[in-house]
């Protein structure tokens, strides 16, 4: 596996990316799994975003990690916020409402 130093902290990263868009229909087990099995494999670097499954893949995700400690660990994680979808149109917000609507004040 070829790795790409990232950041000033420069972590070894994967060239090659875990995208997680299509975990939707596997269960909490099954995402450890193949996160571990992308692991083995040398790949370390993950694709999210929380318009994937309208979150349900990264929910998922979490809950994978919450399940395997130490397995979050292991991965470098990146993910994509902000994008909105109505039936006819797809733009962007990237206000603070936009990129944390669940958090509460």
């Amino acid at each position: 596996m070829k790795y790409l130093s990232f950041g000033t902290q420069k972590r070894e990263v994967s060239q090659i990316v875990l995208g997680v868009m299509r975990i939707f229909s596997l269960s909490v087990s099954e995402t450890a799994d193949l996160v571990e099995g992308a692991l083995d494999a040398g790949i370390n670097a993950l694709d999210a975003a929380d318009i994937y499954a309208g979150g349900k893949c990264e929910e998922i995700l979490g809950d994978a990690f919450a399940s395997r400690p130490g397995l979050r660990e292991k991965c470098f994680l990146q993910t994509k916020c902000g994008i909105r979808t109505d039936p006819d149109f797809t733009w962007f917000d990237f206000s603070k409402e936009g990129v944390f609507p669940k958090v509460r004040k």
